[in-house]
């Protein structure tokens, strides 16, 4: 399954197929549409001001052409500016890092290190922009309607025009309300394909006493460089 990224996490596949197209129909508080307009510049406000976090993360995907569904864990972490690792350790260890436009994918049952431009892994760059701390959510996308979930807002966004999500069918965004700060993403794109991660136990402006933005491989592991130019 290709993995895709984007600031979200964990559901069940039942209750994440049944319920992705209509996050806040059914909400017993839907948001007046001034505060959920506000709400998206707060979060993009917490989030710049954000140096570095960890996070643990439930990623639940669904590919509509083979009908088949994963969900996997891990580990998120994070330092402005570019650089994200993503470390999957169920249903089996996956590294993923990302270095301003260059990410690492490493498959340790494989043996096998690919190398490639970011924007190769996505079907949009907009919601990895958002992570990597370069890029603006409010600037690209409005708030069609929101609504309260428990102690998180769900944040149902649409692309404004000129804007690069012609991919992007259906991006929700999560928000911790107490905090203004993202708590997942449910992503869903014109071929069907779902994508859902959750955060929790989020720990901002994280000292690294270690560099996990780099991966030392281990001898003879196969290297696959896949960048262009």
């Amino acid at each position: 399954m290709k993995t895709t990224l984007c600031l979200v996490l964990l559901c069940a596949l039942a209750p994440f197929q049944d319920a992705f197209g209509a996050v806040c129909d059914n909400a017993e508080r839907p948001l007046e549409p001034s505060r959920a307009t506000s709400l998206l510049a707060a979060v993009q406000e917490q989030y710049s001001k954000t140096d570095s976090f960890t996070a643990k993360f439930t990623q639940s995907s669904f590919l509509e052409s083979l009908s088949v569904s994963e969900t996997s864990e891990g580990m998120v972490s994070y330092l402005r500016p570019g650089k994200m690792r993503w470390e999957y350790v169920s249903p089996e260890k996956q590294i993923f890092v990302f270095r301003e436009s260059t990410y690492w994918f490493y498959q340790p049952l494989d043996n096998q290190v690919v190398i490639d431009n970011a924007g190769e892994l996505f079907l949009t760059d907009l919601p990895l922009s958002f992570l990597l701390g370069v890029g603006s959510l409010s600037e690209s996308f409005s708030v069609s309607r929101g609504c309260v979930l428990g102690e998180d807002v769900a944040l149902e966004l649409e692309g404004k025009a000129g804007a690069l999500h012609e991919n992007l069918k259906r991006f929700v965004l999560h928000v911790t309300e107490k905090t203004n700060f993202p708590s997942g993403a449910d992503v869903v794109d014109v071929s069907g394909n779902k994508t859902s991660i959750r955060l929790s136990d989020i720990d901002r402006d994280v000292s690294f006493t270690d560099d996990p933005f780099e991966i030392a491989f281990p001898s003879g592991v196969d290297i696959q460089d896949r960048r262009k130019g």
